[in-house]
């Protein structure tokens, strides 16, 4: 779900009249920003299953001490026909098997299947098993990198040797440790079984990754024996078929459980740790023409990539590097298509395909790229003139251009086998491995990383094990998080690009690049030879920083009482903490101790009973004595009726108004460079109604594009805001002398005059 940023929610920022840098993006796709999302929650019935994957052996002869930690015996369930043990329970000749669920029948043991030279047996079932969500085949952990590195967390499932029931013991590793820790538990659980719960498809699913005895002391790997059970029992071992032929039968994530009860459970699937849906319509596909003398050109999609304006893609340059002499083409406007499936296939098939595509017309790598070791891995993709069309769903990311943030997680991309599990028919499709594209929930790793990074990179994942070749990480794709600002608008901001990783950063990190510390010169390729203004102003709402180096944000004194009851004391400390427009003292860099204040019992009581009693107070202020009459006026001396510029006049009235509370004179602005972008037009229309519109401004070269005749420097172009579109339009028209205002700092100030007789798109002022 999308994150508050407090700073930005409240801020009404000054938007520069011509775009000079990435950091303008809120501004520049502010009519295609998000307002509302979508959430569901769904609850259904709830049995636990921790065990319905492990039986109890029920041997004639008891395991004295010694012999296996004098724990009883357990196998782990192999498909419907076959259990997995140990030699040495094996050999006491069981004869029936029992579950943890003691309402379930016996089975008989019919044969028994040794291995050759390892501590592990088959078990063959008289009956097949019926399979359900109280018993469940295991998965079996058939050998990947990340045995080597360690797991985050590790199971052991045993047996009481007096109660005979089940037991699961939990060890948490921490991630610079995880091989070490691993060991320990392989080395001190000679006896049950070694598991872990892996993720996919919203559920966990149990993979036994040791078990029985291998040498010196610690237990046995399946990854060793994993050939051999596929070849005994016929039923394949590959963690993808298992995750998926058991997918409706294991438990739901804790991370999708909203709510979980004795015998329900309330499931949010957005919350998943990732998913075969897309919310980044800024992502792009960046493919290669790899030429062959022998066939037609053949494109390569290997990287991915962050649309950041009509003409700029940001990637990796490691990605780039790689097909350095190939011609390249970007891929956007990604659509998924779900269609109803043919009989024997999954409910509905995913088809994706995207829209849009543009060549790429130059490759900007960043100047200090070194690929061994990896550091400052961006690229710029520049393309060549496209006619892509922005909408909601289709539209640039925003770059995060500070240093610091206090979110905790982010979206990241990967992809993985296109499949499905929820309903299931015709195994024949675990075949299928095309690839579909994920959504990813990610974490920066900062305490313990073990990788080697810069300052400038940062360790992205989770300590969460999913199946393997569930998911890999897009190289060059963003770490983002949709972030609400701009008067409660949803933005895509981007905060570090994927250079490298497995597994999507799940179980081991994967490396990202950062951002901010990129913007100056991302800036200074696609703003090249663009007039910039240099305005380092903090202005209200932005975040500041004291003298002390203390963070805060830029607020009135007023609402700052820490640093009112200071500043009675020594007004150097006001002088030392004022920011905004050329240090203004009124405005103060306001910390959250400052802004939380004493409050004054006395104060408040008074201030509660001054509203309760506003009807029978203010008369004399209440008394209208419009309308006035006109003595002249003067229009200005940059007038032009034949071209409608300049059409602004300043009226003297022939009697002063009375200046009250309904009655205020409104300030002008000065700033010739920048315009608040939070406006309003005020006025009346034909009917004499007077209507309070909501706007926007837009960037000079946008509104060119709008209108016939080009603007002049002294003239603004407002855009009048989403929501009021739905207004009749004959309720805007008729009125020529709209006051165009904005609020800032409280107090109401003219920018301008509308030109044209109706608000709509392209208004001049």
């Amino acid at each position: 779900m999308p994150e508050t940023v407090e700073s930005l929610l409240s801020l009404n920022p000054l938007m520069p009249n011509d775009e000079q840098s990435v950091k303008d993006c809120p501004f520049t796709y502010y009519p295609f920003a998000k307002q509302t999302l979508a959430s569901s929650i769904f609850s259904e019935r709830y049995q636990d299953n921790t065990f319905a994957h492990v039986v109890k052996l029920d041997t004639a002869t008891p395991i004295e001490d010694g012999d296996d930690g004098g724990e009883a015996c357990l196998g782990a369930i192999v498909d419907p026909g076959y259990i997995l043990t140990t030699k040495r329970c094996a050999s006491l000749q069981p004869q029936t098997i029992s579950f943890h669920n003691d309402s379930l029948p016996r089975r008989g043991v019919q044969s028994t299947r040794y291995h050759l030279t390892a501590d592990v047996a088959l078990l063959q079932l008289k009956t097949r098993l019926s399979i359900d969500n109280q018993v469940t085949p295991a998965c079996f952990w058939s050998g990947d990198a990340s045995t080597v590195a360690g797991f985050p967390n590790l199971q052991r499932i045993s047996r009481d040797a007096l109660t005979g029931g089940l037991r699961v013991q939990r060890t948490k590793c921490p991630l610079a440790g995880r091989g070490r820790c691993y060991d320990d538990v392989k080395r001190n659980s000679t006896a049950g079984l070694v598991q872990i719960q892996a993720v996919s498809n919203y559920r966990q699913h149990p993979f036994v990754v040791a078990l029985g005895h291998g040498g010196d002391g610690v237990m046995l790997e399946v990854a060793s024996i994993a050939n051999w059970i596929q070849e005994e029992t016929g039923t394949s071992v590959d963690g993808i078929d298992c995750a998926l032929r058991y997918a409706q039968y294991r438990q739901y994530d804790d991370r999708v459980t909203a709510h979980r009860a004795e015998s329900y459970q309330s499931i949010q699937l957005q919350n998943a740790h990732f998913a075969p849906t897309m919310a980044t319509g800024y992502r792009v596909s960046i493919g290669f023409y790899v030429e062959d003398p022998t066939r037609e050109s053949v494109v390569t999609y290997a990287c991915y990539g962050t649309l950041l304006h009509r003409q700029y893609v940001l990637t990796t340059a490691s990605c780039l590097e790689e097909y350095s002499n190939h011609s390249i083409i970007v891929r956007a406007n990604e659509v998924t298509k779900l269609t109803p499936a043919k009989v024997g296939e999954f409910r509905v098939v995913e088809n994706s395909h995207y829209l849009d595509e543009s060549y790429v017309a130059r490759v900007h790598l960043h100047p200090e790229f070194s690929e061994v070791p990896l550091r400052n891995d961006l690229a710029l993709l520049q393309l060549d003139v496209n006619e892509f069309s922005f909408e909601k769903s289709f539209k640039p990311a925003c770059l995060w251009p500070r240093d610091s943030s206090k979110l905790q997680e982010f979206q990241t991309s990967g992809h993985g086998p296109r499949r499905s599990a929820e309903v299931r028919v015709d195994e024949t499709l675990l075949n299928d491995r095309r690839s579909t594209e994920l959504y990813v929930i990610s974490k920066p790793l900062t305490d313990d990383c073990p990788l080697n990074l810069t300052t400038n990179q940062i360790c992205v994942g989770d300590a969460v094990t999913i199946v393997p070749g569930t998911c890999e990480l897009n190289r060059g794709s963003a770490m983002s998080r949709e972030i609400w600002v701009l008067n409660s608008n949803i933005f895509d901001y981007v905060f570090a690009i994927g250079s490298k990783g497995e597994n999507c950063g799940f179980n081991t990190p994967a490396t990202f690049t950062k951002i901010a510390p990129y913007i100056n010169w991302i800036d200074s390729i696609m703003f090249r030879g663009q007039v910039t203004y240099k305005d380092s102003t903090v202005y209200y709402g932005d975040e500041c920083y004291s003298t002390s180096g203390q963070s805060g944000v830029c607020l009135t004194l007023q609402e700052c009482p820490g640093m009112v009851d200071r500043a009675r004391h020594n007004k150097m400390d006001l002088l030392h903490a004022s920011c905004g427009f050329e240090k203004d003292v009124s405005l103060v860099c306001c910390s959250t101790e400052d802004a939380v204040g004493a409050d004054s019992g006395d104060d408040l009581r008074d201030a509660v009973e001054e509203i309760e009693n506003c009807p029978n107070l203010y008369d004399n202020l209440r008394a209208n004595r419009s309308p006035y009459k006109l003595r002249g006026g003067s229009p200005t001396a940059a007038y032009d009726a034949l071209h409608d510029s300049g059409n602004i006049a300043v009226l003297k009235l022939a009697t002063p108004v009375s200046i009250n509370r309904e009655v205020i004179p409104a300030c002008l602005w000065h700033n010739e460079s920048h315009v608040p972008f939070l406006l309003e037009i005020a006025g009346r229309n034909s009917t004499n109604v007077t209507v309070d519109i909501s706007t926007y401004p837009l960037y000079r070269k946008a509104c060119d594009a709008e209108l016939v005749a080009r603007m002049s420097h002294l003239e603004l172009c407002v855009m009048y805001d989403r929501f009021f579109a739905e207004f009749e339009q004959d309720d805007l028209r008729g009125s020529r002398n709209w006051d165009l205002q904005l609020l800032c700092e409280r107090i109401v100030r003219a920018a301008g005059v509308v030109l044209g007789g109706c608000v709509q798109p392209g208004n001049r002022l």
